[in-house]
């Protein structure tokens, strides 16, 4: 459950900002969750993507936990995270 605008392309995709590790950050582009929505549906995308997981996988993680807490975002149309 992204953001999207009309044609399904997102309108903002996230960002690591330019740091020790990257001097320009890294652009993800990921689209963002639309969390308020989520909430309403009771968080149901998660609940059955981890159960699929459950069934597919012995073990599974989630990777880059960082960015259910805070996160950067730029327009899609950007080229760096800069």
């Amino acid at each position: 459950m992204g953001i999207f605008n009309r044609k399904g392309f997102p309108l903002l995709v996230s960002v690591v900002p330019p740091d020790a590790f990257s001097e320009t950050g890294q652009l993800w582009d990921s689209p963002l969750y639309d969390w308020k929505a989520m909430e309403e549906d009771r968080i149901s995308w998660w609940v059955r993507h981890l159960k699929r997981a459950q069934d597919l996988f012995d073990e599974f993680r989630i990777d880059h936990f960082r960015g259910f807490s805070g996160f950067w975002v730029v327009p899609f149309e950007t080229k760096s995270a800069t």
